[in-house]
């Protein structure tokens, strides 16, 4: 399963939420700029705070 979120964060923050998801699962922390790239693949889309076009 592969999350992505769109958000920045510090890696800290990153593995706190990336830890509440099972450890199998790819969570993807981008910017909204890098969204084309990542969303191709994604199971889910978690805009934090962001705007989708």
């Amino acid at each position: 399963m592969k999350i992505v979120i769109i958000r920045k964060a510090s890696q800290q923050t990153q593995r706190l939420i990336a830890g509440q998801f099972p450890a199998d699962w790819n969570v993807a922390f981008v910017a909204a700029a890098e969204l084309p790239k990542e969303i191709e693949d994604a199971d889910v889309l978690i805009p934090e705070n962001e705007t989708i076009p």
